[in-house]
């Protein structure tokens, strides 16, 4: 398990919310998640060992995971934040609805919006989620760029932006780190408002190239996926309600 993206937070102001911990159970992993919803189902054999960073500030909210096994997570947004997908670290692709996410692509989930997500053994992604009024009314973000976040499908869509993955990486990585050492209320509320205008002002910029704002299409290999994974689905608790009826009659 790589430390790397994982800032240490030997103290953090009492107004703040911090967590980060180890997990062995993968249902309690997703249960830890502040703001997005998330069901997991492990889809590879084995022990699973997880790591959970969540760091909450006032219009955004910032979660760093880590699975060694290969995890699929039903994911919904908050109907009041979108949320942005970027990965740190892979041994595989990550995928979003069914499409591999490059490292150089960023995944937006609108608010209340939902899709499905799998992660790699040994992946690492950050999660962070944006209050919709602090982006939408930000003067730095181009009308253009506002117009394609409010018009998103519920599934989302990627951004195939090598610019804006890496500053956002990098922002929100900074971010943290000097959040880790923060010594008040004040200091959180200038890496709030830089947080904020990095993001508004990024998007713009990667808007001047348009061909990297993408009309999300589920693919029909993934369709059919969905179908047959519903199908197995429903058989699976069929057969555990006729056990325990059986058993218990």
């Amino acid at each position: 398990m790589s430390a790397q993206w994982f800032p240490g937070f030997t103290s953090f102001i009492a107004s703040s919310y911090v967590s980060d911990s180890i997990q062995a159970d993968f249902d309690k992993q997703a249960e830890l998640f502040r703001g997005p919803f998330m069901k997991y189902t492990q889809l590879s054999p084995g022990n699973f060992k997880g790591r959970l960073l969540c760091v909450e500030f006032d219009q955004f909210m910032v979660h760093i995971e880590f699975c060694n096994q290969t995890i699929e997570a039903q994911l919904k947004a908050p109907p009041n934040a979108y949320i942005f997908c970027i990965v740190l670290e892979e041994a595989a692709p990550f995928s979003f609805g069914g499409v591999p996410q490059k490292k150089d692509w960023v995944y937006v989930v609108p608010p209340d919006g939902e899709t499905t997500t799998i992660s790699p053994a040994d992946g690492t992604r950050l999660f962070f989620s944006l209050n919709r009024n602090a982006i939408a009314e930000h003067e730095e973000l181009a009308d253009e760029a506002f117009e394609w976040l409010t018009s998103l499908e519920p599934h989302g869509a990627y951004v195939k932006s090598r610019y804006l993955a890496d500053r956002l990486r990098s922002h929100v990585l900074s971010a943290l780190e000097v959040a880790a050492a923060a010594k008040s209320d004040a200091t959180l509320a200038v890496i709030t408002q830089s947080t904020i205008f990095t993001i508004a002002y990024s998007l713009t910029m990667a808007w001047l190239k348009r061909d990297a704002f993408s009309d999300f299409q589920r693919t029909a290999t993934f369709e059919r996926y969905q179908r047959a994974r519903k199908l197995l689905l429903d058989r699976f608790l069929q057969d555990e309600i006729r056990a325990f009826e059986e058993d218990n009659l």
